[in-house]
């Protein structure tokens, strides 16, 4: 099972190269240690659909690892290596996290700001108190956060990616992701103290060493 994964994802087109090892990432995560020893003529649907329901991440994730298998099997049943692919088709779970959700107090937050490297404890709260993501908050530009009110407004239009194992900047996963975000005022104030020696093309958040 896993030449045929593998040689479906070698033989992909159109796709940028980042996209590519993505998918070897996930099979080589998710598919190969439990269905990579199967002969592909003997996998059965059961087989399947046990292995997509206990894999334990979120359900968006196992409907894109569902995704790849899926299309391996299209391409072999194309090829007459299968009668049919049995991963078509199948159920997938409700994505319900079996665990409870848990969520950070202001007390936690604080705690880890005064704890983490003094340059980090500015992160630490404008990402908890934005909900900004790690690649959004770390494409931030001085100039993306207004402070002239006393709620200061952040411009959330841009994100890190990662293309031929290089970070690059590109426009959010979806257009909701272009949002404008509003700080409450104690965040703002905190922002505006750790922006005040800030040019406004320069990054928000930064690595010790720069960039």
């Amino acid at each position: 099972m896993a030449a045929i994964v593998e040689e479906y994802i070698d033989g992909l087109t159109g796709v940028l190269p980042g996209t590519r090892s993505k998918y070897q990432r996930m099979a080589a995560k998710h598919i190969t240690p439990r269905l990579g020893a199967i002969p592909v003529d003997t996998l059965t649907r059961r087989d399947v659909t046990r292995w997509i329901n206990d894999l334990e991440v979120s359900g968006k994730t196992k409907r894109n690892i569902h995704a790849i298998l899926s299309a391996a099997l299209t391409e072999a049943e194309k090829a007459g290596v299968v009668p049919t692919n049995v991963a078509k088709g199948v159920r997938m779970p409700s994505g319900q996290s079996q665990r409870e959700a848990v969520f950070l107090s202001t007390a936690h937050v604080q705690l880890i700001a005064d704890t983490v490297p003094c340059q980090y404890s500015a992160l630490v709260q404008f990402l908890a108190g934005t909900g900004a993501r790690w690649a959004e908050a770390t494409a931030l530009e001085a100039r993306d956060i207004d402070l002239t009110g006393d709620r200061g407004v952040v411009a959330i239009t841009k994100a890190w990616k990662r293309d031929r194992g290089e970070d690059v900047l590109g426009a959010p996963k979806t257009k909701r992701g272009r949002r404008s975000v509003t700080m409450g005022e104690r965040l703002t104030n905190l922002m505006r103290e750790y922006l005040a020696e800030h040019e406004p093309d320069e990054l928000v958040f930064q690595h010790p060493a720069g960039g």
